[in-house]
């Protein structure tokens, strides 16, 4: 369009791109999802200048295997709020959407890119995250387990050391960090991320088991009869824990 033309339809184009928006939730919600689709890239076409659709269809295309597809959508979505944000964070309502965008199509994009085996591109995502937040816990396990995907073992156990440091992790912080570590053959700090998940929540019959697992492959049998007996205790019928 004309700049001029533009400015003179932002109005009705974005009143077009909230019909064909609301329009694809309803196949969305059906599991048609070649329809949502169309009715997503159909909003997007009258008027770009929200990010909304986009997400959706970094969602939609993900489900139907279009990954290359789903990497763009998210990255538009991305580039659209980057340009909103001094703005919409300035304001007290659209602050927390602008925020709550974000998060999803930074994580979108991420787990895309790994569901693909771009591990190096998801690598590249996860790093310049955390050059703005360098202390988020999810960016450094996400960056982690990418590297290991490409065999950078030593960058992985820098960042994990540099994680298990952190006294402000929390039981899921924990866990996560633990199957990383198993992931890259480091079981003695697999076990003890596994542990500390497990003393935060006596319950969690996961961190238990995967402890326990841990153990046995290291071949550390002293340290595994008790771990096998907790684990039986939180959940009695769990053979591999008999056994």
């Amino acid at each position: 369009l004309h700049p001029r033309y533009i400015l003179e339809t932002t109005a009705w184009r974005e009143r077009g791109w909230v019909g064909a928006y609301n329009d694809a939730i309803t196949p969305m919600g059906t599991g048609d999802l070649e329809m949502a689709a169309n009715l997503f890239e159909a909003a997007t076409a009258i008027y770009d200048g929200r990010p909304e659709a986009h997400l959706q269809l970094g969602t939609v295309y993900a489900q139907l295997d279009r990954t290359d597809d789903a990497v763009g959508a998210y990255q538009t979505a991305l580039d659209i709020l980057a340009g909103s944000r001094e703005e919409q964070l300035a304001d007290s309502i659209g602050g927390p959407i602008w925020e709550q965008h974000y998060e999803i199509a930074t994580t979108g994009l991420g787990q895309t890119l790994t569901y693909a085996e771009r591990f190096q591109e998801a690598a590249d995502h996860y790093g310049t995250l955390l050059e703005a937040d360098p202390t988020n816990i999810t960016y450094i396990s996400s960056l982690a387990n990418n590297l290991a995907e490409v065999g950078m073992a030593d960058s992985v156990q820098v960042l994990y050391d540099k994680l298990m440091a952190d006294p402000t992790l929390g039981e899921r912080d924990f866990f996560n960090a633990g199957v990383g570590l198993y992931q890259i053959e480091n079981y003695e700090t697999a076990a003890r991320a596994f542990e500390r998940a497990a003393e935060m929540n006596s319950f969690n019959r996961d961190a238990r088991l995967n402890l326990a697992q841990t153990l046995s492959i290291s071949e550390r049998f002293e340290d595994l009869v008790p771990a096998a007996r907790e684990l039986i205790r939180v959940d009695p019928r769990n053979a591999l824990g008999w056994i």
